[in-house]
């Protein structure tokens, strides 16, 4: 398989919940791509959504050095789960820096909001994504490390807003 194929299919198994599997094609990808910052991406949010929220962390800080907008709300968002608050809220500012040189939609300041359990401000930012029509909000809202927050109401009118089953 290619690469494009065995990525998908590490992402596919991931939103399974087939962590096992996902890891061991995750890993055969790390072994002929060492540098991906996609393929370590797709690992650590692989840990965010298993509870390895410290190898997570790890892999997102080294992106963050490279690629800060593929991952500061992810790292926002495992800082503020490993009690680091100041630095979760620090990925906050990042995030507004980098929205003055390009588009951050609203969603990637909510992840970082879920992460420090603020659900007022996490669902108006989905609001805002949603009103946006951000095209990966819909995979953010069926991700599975959020899954605490679907009993909340709000949830369900941003499904439905972002047109997805509630």
């Amino acid at each position: 398989l290619d690469y494009y194929t065995k990525l998908n299919l590490a992402r596919i198994y991931s939103f399974k919940k087939d962590s096992q599997r996902a890891e061991q094609i995750y890993s055969e990808l790390m072994q002929s791509y060492p540098e991906n910052l996609r393929i370590k991406y797709g690992l650590g949010l692989l840990y965010l959504r298993t509870g390895r929220l410290k190898e997570a962390t790890d892999i997102f800080e080294q992106i963050f050095k490279d690629n800060k907008p593929l991952v500061a709300a992810a790292l926002g968002y495992a800082y503020a789960r490993t009690g680091r608050e100041e630095e979760a809220l620090q990925m906050l500012s990042e995030l507004d820096k980098i929205s003055k040189i390009k588009f951050v939609s609203a969603q990637e300041k909510a992840i970082v909001y879920f992460g420090l359990n603020d659900r007022k401000k996490a669902f108006e930012n989905l609001q805002k994504a949603c009103d946006e029509r951000f095209p990966a909000l819909p995979g953010l809202l069926i991700d599975s490390f959020l899954d605490e927050f679907q009993s909340d109401a709000r949830f369900a009118e941003i499904k439905k807003c972002a047109n997805l089953p509630s």
